[in-house]
């Protein structure tokens, strides 16, 4: 299987996972049920092949595989993401230069660049507000693409996922924590009323 190849099909499967998630949260949470994306299938073989080549994210292939199978550069859902991050951003930042940095780039290009390659200590809030209205925003296609990159790292140990440990751990109970406290917004009775802001106050610490 060529590079771009495993893009495609590795995104895809975490698409299904997301899909599988359903609408009650308390029955079917991402925290529980990504391990079925790290375990094995009913025929013994791990549910997302090994990546081929090295282990680092491809940009071209990376790209792509977001062009042709997300919604993730969809103009009104990315502005209203954008809004509602720099308002959380500008509140909870001890860097300046972050929400300008963050806010430049594609939404794909930010998860892949915070998720995997960034030391995350120092924007633990920040991170944890991106991941929740990354969800908020574009759903199903925001959950599959975090799930790809949790995947990426804590299985194939893409960028920080070798010799990270305590980090890479934090990064994937963070991220589905983000998913499932996003979806339990987006079901409740005060959805979409709230701002990013509110809604990461009940988040787990």
């Amino acid at each position: 299987m060529a590079t771009a190849e495993w893009y495609c099909y590795a995104y895809q499967v975490c698409k299904e996972w997301a899909e599988s998630l359903g609408s009650e949260v308390a029955s079917a949470s991402a925290t529980e049920l990504f391990q079925l994306l790290l375990g094995n299938d009913t025929h013994g073989a791990p549910v997302v092949q090994p990546c081929p080549g090295d282990a680092d994210i491809d940009p071209t292939s990376y790209g792509l595989m977001v062009a042709s199978l997300t919604e993730l550069t969809s103009e009104s859902p990315l502005a209203s993401f954008r809004q509602e991050l720099y308002e959380t951003l500008i509140a909870c930042e001890t860097d300046g230069q972050i929400s300008e940095s963050w806010l430049a780039k594609d939404l794909s290009e930010v998860l892949c660049e915070v998720l995997l390659y960034t030391d995350v200590e120092p924007v633990q809030s920040e991170t944890k507000a991106l991941c929740v209205q990354a969800v908020i925003s574009f759903g199903h296609d925001a959950i599959a693409l975090l799930a790809f990159l949790l995947v990426c790292r804590a299985q194939f140990e893409f960028g920080r996922g070798s010799g990270f440990d305590d980090e890479t751990q934090w990064v994937g109970t963070t991220v589905l924590q983000a998913i499932d406290h996003a979806r339990e917004y987006l079901v409740s009775e005060y959805a979409p009323n709230l701002s990013l802001l509110e809604i990461m106050q009940s988040f787990p610490s």
